[in-house]
């Protein structure tokens, strides 16, 4: 059951959650019944979530009349789903191509340059330019200082013959 005594922690939740370049799929399988405060709750989570690009959300596995009761309480279209594999497939097309601009959005930095070694990337910070090794594109925090950065082989530019005596001896 849904209701006011979720508020606090499934608002933070979902806040955490926006703070990141996601999409977020709401599954109602489990979901027996949603009270009026539970639809209240319900509709200001979707609203927030609505504010950062209405396309992040879906829900799947909602029956008709919880899914009547929250699309008739807000003004966007919701998309509804009758399995979680459905909701999940339309959110992965639909952000495929949003991905870049929400990054853009977010506070992660861009890396511009990177080195390669067989399939290891070597960054630098953009917070602290400490030497990172990493093994994948995507979005990665620095131990460091805990920037966050996003990394994509080809937007950055590869840096020929960067290393020192000493690096070369060291990396070899």
């Amino acid at each position: 059951m849904i209701n006011e005594s979720l508020s606090e922690s499934l608002q933070e939740h979902v806040e955490n959650i926006l703070q990141e370049p996601s999409a977020i799929l709401l599954d109602f399988a489990r979901v027996t019944e949603v009270d009026d405060s539970g639809v209240q709750l319900l509709c200001k989570v979707l609203n927030r979530i609505q504010e950062t690009g209405e396309d992040r959300v879906a829900l799947s596995s909602v029956g008709n009349e919880i899914s009547s009761k929250i699309k008739s309480s807000v003004s966007f279209s919701l998309p509804a789903f009758g399995s979680k594999a459905e909701a999940k497939s339309f959110l992965e097309k639909v952000n495929a191509t949003r991905t870049v601009e929400r990054l853009e959005a977010t506070q992660y930095y861009k890396v511009t340059q990177f080195t390669q070694k067989g399939n290891i990337y070597y960054v630098n910070c953009p917070g602290c330019a400490v030497k990172l090794r990493i093994r994948s594109m995507g979005n990665h925090a620095c131990p460091s200082c805990k920037a966050r950065f996003h990394f994509k082989p080809d937007v950055a530019e590869p840096v020929t013959n960067p290393e020192t005596h000493y690096e070369m001896l060291s990396l070899d």
